[in-house]
């Protein structure tokens, strides 16, 4: 059945889910939604951050030889470092 369903489906079905879930949580929690631009802002950080990384990764180790895909995925919190410091300014600590 998984060999016959795409990717994308999946991806789709999984961060459904995941919404659903959350969206029920934040219900119990009585929490207000961000307003104005941070509602805005945490969109599309959520979307460039969660649903592009995931489809391009899965396209990405799907046609790349696992060695080098592996030493992509262990390096991700380097390249996220490294993003921080030079768009954010941020200063990493041990």
């Amino acid at each position: 059945l998984l060999g016959t369903v795409p990717i994308e489906v999946l991806l789709a079905l999984r961060f459904t889910l995941a919404a659903a879930f959350l969206f029920l949580f934040w219900l119990t929690q009585r929490q207000r939604l961000p307003r104005g631009r941070d509602f805005w802002l945490a969109a599309f950080s959520g979307f460039c951050c969660v649903t592009l990384y995931q489809l391009l990764s899965t396209h990405g180790l799907r046609t790349v030889p696992s060695g080098p895909a592996s030493v992509l995925v262990d390096t991700m919190p380097l390249f996220a470092t490294l993003l921080s410091v030079v768009l954010l300014n941020q200063r990493p600590q041990w």
